[in-house]
């Protein structure tokens, strides 16, 4: 069953639960965003579970600052590192990955 929608969680600020959320595992904050909608909000407008690279531009504005909690890629990244001018890399270091768990 869902929780009621106003929840006193949403009574801290936003950068608190950042915070306390940067203490759980990946599915944790998955299953958070199923408990009811203003978490599923939450959880949507910061991070982003899963990005498989290459991403085009387009789908890399949507990332728009969110939080990244797991990275996977079709190529190897480390091979990729001495092309530093590579469109690929560019792209990860427009991402922000200071959450990424895996």
């Amino acid at each position: 069953s869902k929780l009621p929608q106003t929840s006193l969680v949403f009574s801290l600020p936003e950068e608190i639960l950042k915070t306390i959320f940067s203490l759980l595992p990946q599915s944790d904050i998955i299953t958070m965003a199923t408990t009811c909608k203003s978490m599923a909000e939450f959880v949507n407008r910061n991070f982003v579970p899963n990005v498989t690279l290459p991403l085009s531009n387009h789908n890399l504005r949507k990332l728009d600052r969110r939080y990244v909690l797991s990275l996977k890629s079709t190529f190897n990244i480390m091979a990729l590192q001495k092309y530093r001018k590579c469109e690929y890399l560019r792209n990860l270091e427009k991402m922000c990955l200071i959450r990424l768990q895996n």
